[in-house]
């Protein structure tokens, strides 16, 4: 039983530590393809649809309700593309309301991002701001923050007026629905949402479920144990129990130093 004991406090102390030990992945954009719904409110339904017979592919539009989605595509305009055909999927309103289904809950969202277009030589005005908001349900939604024209980041070019509206979110947070609400002058022009996930606090945050699994198994095999002889007197496992614990505090000294090397490096 103690060398049980002995291998489940070693194994809660050791897995904790890897952690500092492996590089951050490369965030994800965990909403490319996935789909979405899209509010207009009182705008101009189906603005900017090709008619019947005409090439499908074409106008700027993004159809009733988002039909073709192309604000998820990974097709993602630069600075000038604000005229490209099949990249743009605009909205004739002033707010336009999408709402990105993940598909599932996903861990680790540190970041999103709505790009918007203006051209005064097209009658299109500014952006003004892009809200997003976070959910697990679909029905409960919390708000993690807004960004304005004013603090977005430029990417203009070729006579076409062109922001990211980025949001850095200070800690991770979890979703399955992202709400991003685009509020513009008349226009609301954009190629593309996204949402950014770190795979690695995905994992993390997995194994910290199992540590407090493993936690929670030491502390009851460790509770039956002294229930089951605690009326028999122990004799001749000093030594051994003394063995145990300086391991046990070896192994806290070895990742506290790590940690502090770590923070120090930083």
């Amino acid at each position: 039983m103690k060398k049980v004991l002995v291998f489940l406090l070693v194994a809660v102390l050791i897995i904790p530590c890897f952690s500092l030990f492996t590089s951050a992945a490369d965030l994800t954009n965990v909403a490319e393809l996935k789909p979405y719904t899209t509010d207009i409110g009182t705008g101009t339904p189906g603005y900017g649809m090709p008619a019947e017979g005409e090439d499908q592919n074409g106008g700027y539009g993004d159809g009733i309700d988002g039909v073709r989605q192309r604000l998820t595509d990974g097709v993602i305009g630069g600075g000038a593309d604000g005229g490209g055909y099949g990249i743009i999927g605009a909205q004739s309103t002033t707010q336009a309301i999408y709402v990105i289904d993940l598909g599932s809950v996903v861990n680790g969202i540190l970041k999103l991002n709505m790009d918007m277009y203006s051209n005064s030589g097209w009658g299109i005005g500014d952006g003004i701001s892009v809200e997003y908001a976070l959910s697990t349900d679909g029905t409960t939604y919390t708000t993690v923050g807004t960004v304005l024209i004013a603090d977005a980041v430029d990417k203009s070019a070729e006579g076409w007026t062109a922001y990211d509206y980025i949001l850095e979110l200070s800690s991770a947070k979890s979703a399955r629905y992202v709400k991003m609400t685009a509020t513009a002058t008349n226009y609301v022009w954009s190629t593309e949402m996204q949402v950014f996930a770190d795979e690695t606090i995905v994992a993390e945050s997995e194994a910290e479920s199992t540590d407090e699994s493993v936690a929670e198994s030491v502390a009851e095999s460790t509770a039956a144990s002294t229930d089951d002889t605690s009326s028999v007197a122990e004799t001749g496992d000093d030594s051994q129990s003394y063995i145990i614990y300086a391991g046990i505090i070896v192994i806290s000294a070895l990742c506290v130093i790590a940690v502090a090397r770590k923070r120090i490096a930083q």
